[in-house]
C-alpha cells in the first residue's frame, strides 16, 4: 500500500493591505490668505475744544468748526487764545474714524497701515488769524476706546488709550505715518468697539497750531492705506 503524501503550500499570500502613505508637507494642502490692500476715506471728523469758560459753542450742526483754504476746507489742533472775544485760552483736538474698518474681519492680520494728513500753511487759512504751523510742535494719534456721537464737547469727549500712541513731528506738508500696531488694536475689537482716533498736540501750551485738510477737501483729505490677510 502506498501512502500518500500531503505536501503543503509554501508560497506566502500577498495581503492586499496597504501601508497608508504619509503625506509629506509640499503634498499638503495650503490655504493661503489673501492679501488685500485699500485705501479708506474718513467717514466722521469732529473737532472739540473748551477754553476758560467753558466748552466751545459751535455755531454749526455738527459741531464741526472748519476753517477755509483755497483747496478746501481744514481742522486744525492747536491752544490759542481769545482774549478779544472774552473767551480766553482755549484747545482743540480731532476724533477721525474709518468705518470701513468695520469690513475687516476681528483677528484679521494688519501688514501695514499708513494714515497719511496733509497741513496746511496758516497763512493760507482764512480765519485763522496769525496762526502758524511750527515744525517743532508734534502730536500724538491715540485709539479711542469709547463711543462718541455726532456732538462731541470737552467734558463729553471719548477715552482714549496710551497703548501703541503714535508721537508725530511734521517736517513737510504731506505725512505719512505708520498706524499698523494701532489698526491691528482696532480690528482685534468688536465691531461697535472700533471708534478711530483721537489727534491732538502733545504740548497744549498757548499759542501752538497744526492744520490739516479735511475730508470735505477736493484734493488733500485725510487717508487710510491698509494692508491686511
Amino acid at each position: 500500500m502506498k501512502e500518500k503524501i500531503i505536501k503543503k503550500s509554501t508560497k506566502k499570500q500577498t495581503s492586499t493591505k496597504q501601508t497608508p502613505k504619509i503625506q509629506t508637507t509640499t503634498e499638503m494642502e495650503v490655504t493661503s490668505s489673501i492679501l488685500q490692500s485699500k485705501s479708506f476715506s474718513p467717514t466722521n471728523i469732529k473737532s472739540f475744544r473748551t477754553n476758560e469758560k467753558g466748552d466751545w459753542k459751535v455755531a454749526s450742526d455738527d459741531g464741526f468748526h472748519y476753517f477755509k483754504a483755497q483747496n478746501g476746507e481744514v481742522m486744525g489742533i492747536y491752544t490759542w487764545t481769545w482774549y478779544g472775544q472774552g473767551l480766553g485760552k482755549g484747545t482743540s483736538r480731532l476724533l477721525i474714524d474709518f468705518a470701513q474698518l468695520l469690513d475687516i474681519k476681528k483677528g484679521a492680520n494688519i501688514i501695514k497701515a499708513n494714515l497719511v494728513l496733509n497741513l496746511v500753511e496758516a497763512n493760507v487759512v482764512q480765519g485763522a488769524g496769525n496762526w502758524g504751523r511750527n515744525t517743532m510742535d508734534t502730536f500724538s494719534i491715540r485709539r479711542v476706546t469709547s463711543i462718541w456721537d455726532s456732538f462731541v464737547s470737552w467734558q463729553s469727549q471719548p477715552a482714549v488709550t496710551e497703548q501703541n500712541k503714535v508721537d508725530v513731528k511734521p517736517e513737510q506738508s504731506t505725512i505719512t505715518i505708520e498706524v499698523s500696531r494701532l489698526v491691528q488694536d482696532i480690528v482685534n475689537e468688536e465691531r461697535h468697539q472700533r471708534q478711530g482716533f483721537m489727534i491732538r498736540l502733545n504740548d497744549e501750551t498757548q499759542y501752538k497750531s497744526l492744520f490739516f485738510y479735511s475730508e470735505k477737501s477736493s484734493q488733500k483729505q485725510p487717508t487710510l492705506n491698509v494692508d491686511y490677510e
